[in-house]
């Protein structure tokens, strides 16, 4: 191609830097991969062009071709960002990505149907995952083609056309909602002033000396959240979960271990109720800057330990009897910092925002509510009516202060007790009601009565035990152990299988063995129809597995080729494999993906066109 173009196009304001090419190719009447290969951009890495130019071009080329200033494409991009936030070694690389996580989408082009109508532009902020609504119509935005319903590929000469890739329908014809202006200023809004606030400030981090810029962003945040802002106090670090917290920490302490996304600051920013320029604004004191190394070096990270608020208890308002417990998910939350009273077995989890409160269970909310029902004689069935509860957790209550000696109640006590019922649970490795009253007989007033034994407690929940690989330390031969019959080993694997199945992971045989307390050895000599079962349910996965895969990569074949072919080139298979991303490799030892491609490349040869592109290559 001549170094020069007969159309002089400019970007719009806000359009994407790949829709703007797009349209100067079009334009020109020149193939868009052509185009990219004439300004030395790599035609597998087209859509980096949006988030990061710099990491494909340095648009040298592209300028001098165009006759456009560089400072014109300072709004096509998402480039501004990330010289923002990233140094320079990670702008070059292809990890930048991870900092724009779950933030955009190039699955597939977005589009305002007015927007095309009026002057054929694609924006850059209509591919932001939480932008839903263009801004100058008010209306939703789609990827979807109004006729077919097909959702439009993120580069297609199509697109600038206004045309569907698949059916040619006009897609400024789609069909649209106009909301309430007052939706779209609210939250919307908001978002487009954040992100144009971001693309076209030109706001520069005040680095410290020796820091790059990942340790001052992590710095900054642990400033802006705390409230004692002359010295660090890891209890006085507000609206950061103590992940993201332990997180921003191990940044200071080795730098490389963690980098903080997009998502985290705008999202800290947010719950903060601070504008973003603070974080360019405000200076970090010294002294703050000097404790949290501290911090760090001395690793201070113990907390006070909480009291029992439990009115019950021996230990009310003490913490005399509090110890650490397993980290706990409840709700929405996960609580890393638990305590649990050794009376009276209610647990606190450390709350960022709030302190200590109950967790895992509301037994604070039952001595309140249940209890006084309890005492005034009412029957199950009424508290169940009275409170819109279930069974289980009238039940629960009831065996839980009879136990603690609060209320009584004949029926909560077992008629023939067992002696040690931790031993039952370390059989099992299992607390839930289901499989232990299925296992042991056990009907649900037992269950509950041998849970709220002090053992069982703390075997269950206590942190700190003896234990080697999950395992308890014990000088018994573990393979001596009697193992439980075929059948509930069995059901136990079948039950596991398929909640990994239903969920999309990956069958764990260490995971496996270990919920049944033995090993794969152990089971090979005893029942090995349970191996077999497992072995052949994760070949059956794995075979599911790769054919999903070759699924995902046949159909990116048949795009490239698709797009490869509407700009008049052969599909070779160095273009297909450039296009698609999927290596030669890949397609000659996978037999489904390789007839799957010779078939396409059939077609195309049997339709005419190479033929057509020969003789017009002649001329």
């Amino acid at each position: 191609m001549n170094d020069t173009l007969t159309i002089k196009t400019r970007p719009y304001n806000g359009e994407s830097m790949t829709a703007f090419l797009m349209r100067t190719a079009v334009r020109n009447k020149i193939p868009y991969l052509a185009f990219l290969d004439s300004v030395d951009i790599k035609r597998s890495k087209g859509f980096h062009l949006d988030y990061n130019p710099k990491f494909v071009t340095d648009l040298t080329k592209l300028c001098w071709l165009l006759e456009l200033d560089r400072k014109e494409f300072k709004s096509c991009s998402f480039g501004p960002i990330i010289e923002l936030f990233l140094d320079e070694e990670q702008q070059l690389s292809q990890s930048y990505l991870d900092f724009y996580y779950q933030m955009l989408d190039t699955s597939y082009r977005r589009f305002c149907p007015l927007c095309l109508k009026e002057k054929n532009a694609y924006m850059l902020f209509w591919q932001i995952s939480d932008i839903e609504v263009c801004l100058n119509h008010g209306i939703e935005l789609t990827s979807k083609c109004p006729s077919c319903h097909q959702d439009q590929p993120y580069l297609s000469p199509s697109l600038i056309e206004r045309e569907c890739y698949l059916c040619k329908e006009n897609l400024s014809k789609a069909d649209y909602t106009q909301l309430n202006n007052s939706v779209v200023s609210s939250e919307q809004l908001r978002l487009y002033h954040l992100w144009d606030t971001l693309v076209n400030r030109d706001f520069k981090l005040k680095l410290n000396e020796g820091n790059s810029k990942r340790k001052d962003i992590a710095l900054m945040l642990l400033y802006l959240c705390s409230t004692n802002q002359e010295k660090y106090v890891s209890s006085d670090v507000k609206f950061l979960t103590p992940a993201d917290k332990s997180k921003l920490l191990s940044i200071m302490k080795k730098g490389t271990q963690y980098k903080p996304s997009l998502y985290l600051i705008l999202n800290t920013i947010n719950k903060s109720g601070l504008e973003f320029s603070n974080m360019f604004e405000n200076k970090i004191p010294t002294t703050f800057i000097s404790s949290v190394i501290q911090h760090i070096q001395h690793k201070q990270f113990s907390l006070e330990i909480t009291i029992c608020r439990s009115p019950w208890c021996s230990s009310y308002n003490t913490s005399d009897t509090m110890i650490r417990a397993k980290p706990l998910a409840w709700e929405t939350e996960k609580y890393y910092i638990v305590y649990m009273c050794t009376s009276c077995y209610v647990k606190y989890g450390r709350n960022p925002n709030e302190g200590f409160c109950e967790v895992g269970e509301t037994y604070i909310w039952a001595w309140n509510s249940i209890l006084p029902l309890f005492k005034k004689g009412y029957s199950d069935l009424k508290i169940m009516d009275i409170l819109n509860i279930s069974n289980l957790k009238v039940v629960k209550y009831s065996v839980y202060f009879s136990v603690q000696g609060v209320f009584s109640k004949v029926e909560n006590i077992p008629h023939k007790p067992v002696q040690t019922p931790v031993d039952y649970f370390k059989k099992t490795r299992c607390r839930n009601v289901i499989p232990l009253m299925q296992a042991y007989g056990w009907g649900m007033r037992e269950y509950f009565y041998y849970l709220y034994n002090k053992e069982v407690q703390l075997y269950l929940y206590a942190k700190h035990q003896f234990v080697k690989n999950g395992r308890e330390k014990t000088h018994e031969n573990k393979y001596k152990e009697q193992l439980p019959d075929r059948d509930s080993l069995l059901n136990l694997a079948k039950r596991y299988v398929e909640q990994k199945n239903k969920v999309g992971e990956v069958i764990s045989e260490y995971k496996l063995y270990r919920n049944m307390n033995t090993y794969r050895r152990t089971l090979l000599k005893y029942h090995p129809e349970v191996v077999e079962y497992v072995d052949e349910e994760k070949a059956t996965q794995k075979f599911n597995k790769v054919r999903s895969i070759e699924d995902e990569r046949i159909e990116r074949i048949k795009e490239s080729f698709d797009f490869i072919t509407t700009h008049g080139e052969y599909p070779s298979m160095e273009r297909v494999t450039e296009a698609s991303e999927v290596s030669k490799k890949y397609i000659q030892t996978h037999p489904r993906v390789k007839e799957v491609f010779l078939e396409l490349r059939r077609r195309y040869i049997e339709s005419g066109k190479a033929l057509e592109r020969i003789e017009f290559t002649k001329d």
